[in-house]
């Protein structure tokens, strides 16, 4: 609805009121996806040093 009412004039696009908006917008996205890169990136830490674990256990009991 909110998205209906912004686009229901077809100058609003070359309001500043827009211009504003879309740069808040865009921002926004960006933080989002930079928190979610950085959580992806962490994850993937962790998932590599849990297997890179599981293997030497691994390799330690046939070791033994």
């Amino acid at each position: 609805m909110a998205f209906q009412r912004l686009f229901s004039d077809p100058t609003i696009i070359n309001k500043p009121e827009f211009s504003e908006w879309e740069d808040i917008s865009h921002y926004k996205q960006e933080v989002e996806n930079e928190y979610l890169y950085w959580q992806g990136m962490q994850d993937g830490a962790q998932l590599a040093y849990i297997i890179m674990m599981l293997i030497m256990d691994d390799e330690q009991e046939t070791v033994e």
